[in-house]
C-alpha cells in the first residue's frame, strides 16, 4: 500500500507519497517528509518549521528557544580543528550585517558590515580593541575606576570635567581656558 493509516484516523498516517518519498503525518497537520531530494523537512501546522538539507544546513522557519542545555543555558558554537566559530547575522536585504568569531588567541572579535570588517576585539586579558572611534553621548562619562568617582565627561557643550574621587580636578573649555 502507499499509505499505513492509524485506525479510525485517516489524519495520521505514514504514507510513501512519491518514489524515494517517505512522511510521517500526526493529526493531519504535524508531519516529518524525507524527500528524494535529499532534504529532510519538518513541518508544523502544515508550514515548514525545519528543513535540514543534503549538505547538512539546518535552516529554521522561525525563532530558536535554548534553553537549560547540559547544566547551562545558551548556545555553544564550536569549530572543527583549528576553524574559527563563528556567528553571522545577515538579512535579505542588505546580506551580511556583521558577526561575532573566536580567534585562536581566545579572543572574540566582533565585525560589521558587508566586508565584515572588524570593529572590536576583545583580547583573552580582557583588553578591548576598537578600531574607530569610541564615541561617547554628551553628558555621559567615561570611567577609569570600575564605575567609581574618576571619571571624564563633557558637562556642557566643548567643556569637559576631569574628576578624580569625586573630586573635580580640572575644566577644559572649547575657548582654550581652563580651571583647576
Amino acid at each position: 500500500p502507499d499509505k499505513l493509516e492509524h485506525a479510525g484516523d485517516d489524519n495520521t498516517y505514514l504514507s510513501f507519497s512519491a518514489a524515494d518519498n517517505i512522511k510521517l503525518v500526526a493529526g493531519g497537520k504535524n508531519y516529518l517528509h524525507a524527500h528524494d531530494n535529499g532534504n529532510l523537512y519538518l513541518y508544523s501546522n502544515n508550514s515548514t518549521a525545519l528543513t535540514l538539507d543534503a549538505t547538512q544546513t539546518a535552516t529554521f522557519a522561525g525563532t530558536v528557544l535554548i534553553d537549560g542545555v547540559a547544566n547551562y543555558t545558551g548556545l555553544e558554537v564550536k569549530g572543527s580543528g583549528a576553524s574559527r566559530p563563528s556567528i553571522q547575522w545577515s538579512n535579505a536585504t542588505q546580506g551580511d550585517l556583521g558577526s561575532i568569531y573566536g580567534t585562536e588567541g581566545n579572543a572574540l572579535v566582533i565585525t560589521s558590515g558587508a566586508s565584515n570588517t572588524t570593529a572590536l576585539t576583545l583580547a583573552s586579558n580582557q583588553t578591548a580593541t576598537f578600531t574607530s572611534d569610541v564615541i561617547i553621548p554628551a553628558t555621559k562619562a567615561l570611567y577609569l575606576d570600575d564605575g567609581g568617582g574618576t571619571y571624564i565627561y563633557e558637562s556642557s557643550d566643548g567643556v569637559i570635567d576631569f574628576y578624580g574621587d569625586t573630586v573635580q580636578l580640572l575644566t577644559a573649555k572649547q575657548n582654550g581656558t581652563q580651571s583647576e
